[in-house]
């Protein structure tokens, strides 16, 4: 050891056990560490990783650190079978020690795997320069990309890959809006994963980190307001087709069944919450189904105004099925009970209160 303190030049020093080097012993010119025999002991990785990385206090011969790991394949072995087999676990080990030790390399990683979720050749491309493939000339491409592929997975949290396929499908859709059933790539399960993260908020498992990394995406957190969010945007596309929000009980838009959800917002009015009853207000919405009726008729009869000229309906006259005559006949009866409001909009209408009269002007 003490030799190996004082080397310069190109000369070399080797120590064949690490474990020399106790808590304590500082070595200035080590600089890389071979684990020629696999380690089962993920503390004894990172110190001897620790060892070859650290800079020691006033030191000046170290500028960077190499961690050797040597994996035997012998010739006519199943490249991927060998992968997959304890060969290369130690590399997996070493890797997540060099983690702990560098949050660059760390990011790195993360966002090496998040994407691959996003583009099926990212794992033909090279990690990172800290990371590289000595490889014979008797190994293949596809070996060194599952290489990278495993090596990836084995470092790295899974959430990673799938925060990866949430944001592809951010950048393809414009939101994060993902249906519970939708399936990523035709097999995974996006939708269930985002639940998760929903359900992991809750119970207060998700780290900050990852929160903000999901509302940076515009991730939507309560599955029942995006819920409610979707309706009120066919909501707003039916009104700005039919000028009103008079929407049929069993009227569909592009497959989405509005008038279900009209009616569902009635039958929870008392427990909507202000805001968005305040939102349905602004666009003219009605959650009272008596004021609902009256809106209905009042389009009808807008409608009724726009083909013919005038207000002047008959009394057996009907609309689309709905009986436009009998709903004129009761604003004219029902006059002195309506609200201010509905009498000047029937009057802007240039609506005829008393038939008699009108036909007296006409003469």
């Amino acid at each position: 050891i003490d030799r190996l303190k004082v080397l310069e030049g190109h000369d070399r020093g080797i120590l064949t056990n690490a474990r020399c080097l106790a808590e304590g012993v500082d070595v200035p010119s080590l600089d890389g560490v071979a684990f020629i025999d696999p380690k089962g002991s993920q503390v004894e990785i990172i110190q001897a990783v620790g060892r070859a990385i650290r800079k020691v206090r006033g030191a000046t011969v170290q500028k960077k650190g190499t961690i050797v790991l040597p994996v035997f394949i012998e010739d006519g072995d199943d490249h991927e079978a060998s992968i997959e087999a304890s060969n290369f676990k130690p590399v997996w080990e070493v890797l997540k020690a060099l983690r702990a030790h560098d949050e660059v390399l760390a990011d790195t990683l993360n966002q090496y795997r998040t994407d691959m979720a996003k583009d099926d050749s990212q794992n033909r491309e090279s990690i990172s320069d800290k990371i590289i493939f000595d490889l014979p000339v008797s190994v293949d491409v596809e070996f060194s990309s599952v290489l990278r592929t495993v090596l990836v997975e084995a470092s790295t949290a899974s959430w990673e890959f799938w925060f990866g396929l949430l944001e592809a499908f951010a950048a393809r859709e414009g939101h994060c809006k993902v249906h519970h059933s939708y399936k990523a790539k035709n097999e995974l399960a996006l939708g269930r994963w985002v639940n998760t993260q929903r359900v992991s908020k809750r119970k207060g498992n998700i780290s900050d980190e990852r929160k903000k990394r999901l509302d940076d995406l515009g991730f939507v957190w309560d599955a029942l307001a995006e819920v409610w969010e979707y309706g009120f945007s066919k909501l707003l596309q039916f009104k700005e087709a039919k000028g009103h929000c008079v929407v049929p009980r069993n009227f569909e838009i592009e497959g989405y069944k509005l008038g279900v959800w009209v009616n569902s917002q009635r039958l929870q009015k008392d427990n909507i919450p202000s805001d968005r009853r305040q939102r349905l207000d602004d666009i003219g919405f009605t959650l009272h189904p008596h004021e609902a009726a009256w809106e209905k008729g009042y389009s009808k009869l807008l409608q009724f105004r726009e083909s013919e000229g005038h207000c002047e309906v008959t009394k057996r006259f009907k609309l689309g099925g709905f009986r436009l005559g009998q709903w004129v006949i009761s604003q004219r009866v029902r006059k002195s009970y309506l609200p201010v409001e509905r009498k000047q909009r029937l009057d802007d209408l240039g609506f005829v209160w008393d038939l008699k009269e009108g036909k007296s002007n006409d003469q």
